[in-house]
């Protein structure tokens, strides 16, 4: 997976620089988010300002904003324990693999927190690998490449749908259209035209598909039978009652009739 070669990279990046290689691996347990805390051991090791390092990283890992608003429903029926936890192992990969699935809270939490944990722990062993190895890799391998090419996979993998390819189009337009802003901030107000068209997209289709939605059952009869629809109600009590009425009418006239003939009798 395209996260291997990202964790390789930052590993490397921590190796080269002039931070204590414990402290940037343990970096990697609080931040857990690797474009930006690549930004921040960049940033710091080129003699940047520690409050601008920290300022770009946080621009940076403002997309997970979009990612916590796309899965706030699935947190609702979530323990508060798990709503305190799950946000930190909430990662690119972890957003793409967990919220596509439609399966019940219980286990749709057991997926999430299993996931996060590989990814946790395969990250931080990764880093680690990096840091140690980096300086027997070649720079003929590219690993550099990782970086944009996990972020291409995990775009390929979302554009199943017509309003996520809706929201991939306008989000690349909109960075492009807003490439000039400082700090990068282009890239998050291209994420933000992507999230809302994708969700207006996505609201639209739902309407059309609402519009042609069969009927789910059909209303109970009264009398409990539910082949009857609710309409025809009013016309069956009619056609009972008269029923009723004629039947009482006649058993009357025959009890009349019987009245009669034993009051004629010699």
């Amino acid at each position: 997976m395209p996260a291997v070669p990202f964790a390789m990279v930052l590993g490397v990046a921590i190796g080269e620089s002039s931070i204590n290689n414990f402290v940037g691996w343990a970096s990697s347990w609080i931040i857990f988010g690797g474009a930006s805390q690549l930004t921040l051991i960049t940033i710091l090791a080129a003699g940047g300002a520690p409050f601008s390092a920290l300022g770009a990283a946080l621009a940076v890992n403002s997309r997970h904003l979009m990612y916590s608003a796309a899965l706030a429903s699935r947190f609702t029926d979530q323990p508060r324990w798990f709503r305190w936890l799950a946000p930190y192992v909430l990662i690119d990969q972890q957003f793409a693999l967990t919220e596509p699935l439609e399966d019940d809270a219980h286990d749709w939490r057991r997926y999430y927190l299993t996931s996060g944990a590989v990814f946790w722990t395969l990250w931080q062993t990764t880093v680690a690998l990096g840091i140690l190895l980096g300086p027997l890799v070649p720079d003929s391998w590219g690993l550099d490449f990782a970086v944009p090419l996990m972020f291409l996979g995990l775009v390929v993998v979302a554009l199943n749908r017509m309003p996520a390819v809706v929201a991939a189009v306008s989000g690349g337009v909109g960075a492009w259209l807003f490439a000039g802003l400082p700090n990068n901030l282009g890239l998050l107000a291209g994420g933000l035209v992507g999230v809302i068209v994708g969700t207006l997209a996505d609201r639209e289709g739902e309407d059309e598909a609402g519009g042609l939605r069969p009927i789910d059952r059909v209303p109970e009869h009264d009398d409990g039978d539910p082949s009857t629809p609710a309409t025809h109600n009013a016309a069956d009590r009619a056609a009972r009652d008269l029923a009723e009425h004629s039947a009482h009418d006649i058993a009357e006239e025959f009890t009349g009739l019987d009245d009669l003939s034993e009051g004629t009798e010699p």
